[in-house]
């Protein structure tokens, strides 16, 4: 079998070195982390993962907020050829239960955030767990596991549309076709310029490879039909986001934003994953002065098993 994860880990690396003092994310809180600090979050977590017995085809289940942590615990588990589970945090508890117990994970990952809410589910009771407050962080050289192309990276359940829950199994070599793809369309004419907006952690990733800086919507994403639009365009505006790579839902709460604050530093609208309304497309191509795309997700195009 082929090494499938050259080309995408490459990319991560060499942005890492070459991007060191530009601005890698900016979290909910406004936060700041440099490619620099990124680096040393990421590598700092891989060892910490090593330590607890994460290795090659170890199977962690990751309740993480969308945060810097989350983004810096997916490149170390990455890194170290694992498989990361996620369970879609809309899901029903007892379907939860299950898929755990069907799974059997042998690390769980939990913010502070999150770990308030494991303790209801009793799967997770006798679980090896790491509870993160603050991830560790060091300056070890990036390190990169051999993995196959078939070798699983990151495995996805949500609730699915028949409310059957649905597990996507992407292969390493899947991960690094993803990000391809994802490169053609994220990487611009002057990518100092790109600041990218997204609740999509696959596209986050992307971004980090390419060198763009990646900004963490400012809302709770299990309540994106409860965000202020004037809220959100502001802070949009004011971080001059250049390009919206978001769900359906959250470019919905967006463009009533835009309708009464205008445009700002917006060039470019991505949007896919779920249902896209007649409505939804007639208000963006409204602007034209934007470019927008739909894309699917990946859930919808690849095979699925139940």
């Amino acid at each position: 079998m082929i090494k499938a994860h050259h080309t995408a880990f490459d990319d991560i690396v060499h942005s890492l070195d070459s991007n060191r003092d530009k601005i890698a994310l900016i979290d909910k809180e406004g936060v700041e982390y440099t490619y620099s600090e990124f680096k040393q979050m990421i590598t700092g977590t891989r060892a910490h993962l090593e330590s607890l017995g994460v290795k090659k085809g170890s199977k962690v289940l990751v309740f993480i907020t969308m945060s810097a942590e989350l983004y810096a615990v997916l490149e170390a588990l990455f890194s170290l050829g694992a498989v990361t589970i996620f369970l879609d945090p809309w899901m029903k508890g007892r379907k939860m239960e299950g898929i755990i117990r069907d799974v059997k994970p042998d690390l769980l990952l939990l913010n502070k955030k999150a770990s308030k809410y494991s303790w209801l589910l009793v799967s997770t009771w006798s679980l090896k767990k790491w509870k993160i407050k603050s991830l560790p962080r060091n300056n070890d050289e990036w390190k990169i596991e051999e993995v196959k192309s078939d070798d699983s990276a990151l495995t996805t359940f949500t609730s699915g549309s028949t409310g059957n829950p649905k597990g996507a199994n992407r292969t390493y070599a899947f991960i690094d076709a993803q990000a391809k793809a994802l490169k053609a369309k994220l990487i611009g004419k002057n990518s100092d310029q790109n600041v990218d907006y997204t609740n999509l952690p696959i596209v986050a990733l992307a971004g980090f490879a390419i060198g763009n800086t990646v900004v963490i919507p400012k809302i709770n994403l299990m309540k994106v039909n409860k965000a202020n639009s004037k809220e959100l365009i502001e802070h949009i505006h004011g971080l001059k986001v250049s390009r919206l790579v978001v769900s359906p839902s959250l470019l919905k709460e967006i463009l009533k934003g835009i309708k009464s604050h205008g445009i700002g530093s917006i060039n470019h609208i991505v949007t896919g994953g779920a249902p896209i309304s007649s409505k939804l497309i007639n208000e963006c191509m409204g602007h034209s002065e934007i470019l927008f795309e739909s894309m699917y997700g990946s859930t919808e195009v690849e095979p699925i098993s139940g």
